[in-house]
């Protein structure tokens, strides 16, 4: 009967250590779920750009500007080879993710809406545009010619034109 009694113990014990180490599994898989899903960076990280970076990006595309074309309409091995050249500058400080070839795709996008917003005021207008100064639209009859001749989905940019800090990189790099 001792024997059994050592048998149904064991038993026991064994049955307890079951029942608890379930229990453990399933509280870490409950842990598992509850955390958030991990993705990709590239899928939504957002680009954080630096002048330094700009002028990298401007300085690889001007030496590659064949590859462009009359439109400056570069493909994305372009694209993809400045990105590797910001990344590959050990000068810069990157914030945020390494740059891909569709940030640098989409920062040219944006520079160029810039370069032509500030190409259409300055032509078209007749006013004056530097670097240091920007636009110098100061005042209601200069605020009126800017409403007049600039798209109006740029007419919030009319503080950063103004004051040349939003552009100074691309119209350094004007052909």
């Amino acid at each position: 009967m001792n024997s059994y009694l050592i048998d149904y113990y064991r038993q026991q014990r064994l049955c307890t250590s079951v029942v608890a180490l379930t229990a453990l599994c399933a509280s870490f898989t409950t842990v598992l779920m509850a955390q958030p899903e991990v993705t990709s960076m590239s899928d939504n990280a957002k680009a954080h750009w630096q002048d330094a970076e700009v002028d990298v990006l401007l300085h690889h595309l001007i030496q590659n500007q064949a590859a462009g074309g009359d439109g400056g309409n570069f493909m994305m091995p372009t694209f993809n080879s400045a990105a590797a050249a910001i990344n590959d500058n050990d000068v810069i400080q990157t914030i945020g993710p390494p740059k891909t070839g569709k940030m640098v795709k989409t920062k040219w996008t944006s520079l160029k809406k810039i370069f032509n917003q500030i190409e259409i005021y300055h032509n078209v207008s007749g006013f004056h545009w530097d670097n240091v100064r920007g636009a110098g639209i100061e005042g209601t009859a200069a605020a009126s010619v800017w409403d007049t001749y600039v798209d109006p989905k740029w007419h919030s940019w009319k503080a950063c034109f103004a004051s040349g800090y939003c552009a100074p990189s691309i119209y350094q790099y004007r052909r």
